[in-house]
């Protein structure tokens, strides 16, 4: 999750030391929002409690980029494990 404060006048990810900044697994980017930060105090999943804000938006958009990756990708990622798996 971005997670985007001002401390400093930097946002928190401009503070991560730049060798570390190329480790960014998806493309999809969920920013902090009220309802995300609302939702646990009510029980609720952000896509439950507020369906149409930014936070559920995202969320939606980071399963919908692990689907797509797993159905590019799933197949050599089995064939990697099954791989290991003889190995041992």
């Amino acid at each position: 999750m971005v997670k985007r404060l001002r401390l400093n006048d930097k946002t928190v990810r401009e503070q991560i030391p730049e060798e570390d900044r190329d480790y960014q697994v998806f493309d999809t980017e969920i920013r902090t929002d009220a309802a995300i930060e609302e939702a646990p105090t009510r029980g609720q999943s952000v896509l439950e409690y507020a369906p149409d804000s930014q936070g559920a938006k995202e969320y939606r958009a980071l399963v919908d980029e692990v689907r797509d990756r797993l159905e590019r990708y799933g197949s050599v990622y089995g064939t990697v494990k099954k791989k290991q798996a003889k190995r041992s």
